[in-house]
């Protein structure tokens, strides 16, 4: 009986499927069928093997462009040593003859009595050395013969020497302002050979 019931309901199912409807009657409904797609799986590559990476494709490479040549920057100007207040750079060469002949640029010392060698200038600092008038302060010294020139001592004072008379990279002139020496301030005439006193 069971198998008879189970039969009946497979028959009426079929039926169903085919006419649309349980009264008979076709439908014209007709739905479209849902086919499943089977996804399959790539196979797993060996232990080991390595994965194929994914390829991207590459953008075709810049043409080569020849660089523009950038403009020089223009040269730094030279840079000046910073010179001691009140000092002028030189402007064209000087010098003052020693006693010996030899041209002295600046002298820090200088021989004023070239014949017994009994008086000079120590320790001088210029300004303006090259200018057409120079000065310098320092100390001059002088040997004072008293009671004799034996006997004697040496002096030391503070003085001012200006030179002028600047011609073919010589100063000519000289004079030397010291109150406090024995023989007074002095004027020299500056030779190729040292300082020669004027009065």
């Amino acid at each position: 009986m069971a198998a008879v019931a189970v039969g009946a309901l497979t028959a009426t199912a079929l039926h169903t499927l085919n006419t649309g409807r349980e009264d008979g009657s076709r439908s014209t409904d007709t739905r479209p069928r849902i086919t499943p797609t089977v996804v399959r799986a790539s196979p797993e590559p060996a232990t080991g093997a390595a994965r194929p990476s994914a390829v991207t494709p590459r953008e075709p490479a810049p043409a080569p462009t020849t660089p523009r040549a950038e403009p020089s920057p223009a040269p730094e100007p030279a840079r000046r040593l910073p010179t001691p207040a009140g000092t002028r750079p030189s402007t064209r060469p000087a010098a003052i003859a020693d006693c010996g002949g030899k041209a002295l640029d600046r002298p820090a010392s200088l021989l004023l009595a070239c014949g017994d060698g009994g008086a000079g200038l120590d320790s001088l600092t210029w300004t303006g050395w090259g200018a057409p008038t120079a000065r310098a302060t320092g100390q001059g010294w002088e040997r004072v013969c008293t009671p004799s020139c034996a006997e004697g001592r040496e002096a030391r004072y503070a003085v001012t020497v200006t030179v002028s008379g600047l011609a073919a990279g010589r100063y000519t002139l000289m004079r030397v302002t010291a109150p406090q020496a024995p023989g007074g301030s002095a004027r020299y005439t500056l030779d190729a050979y040292g300082p020669t006193r004027r009065g």
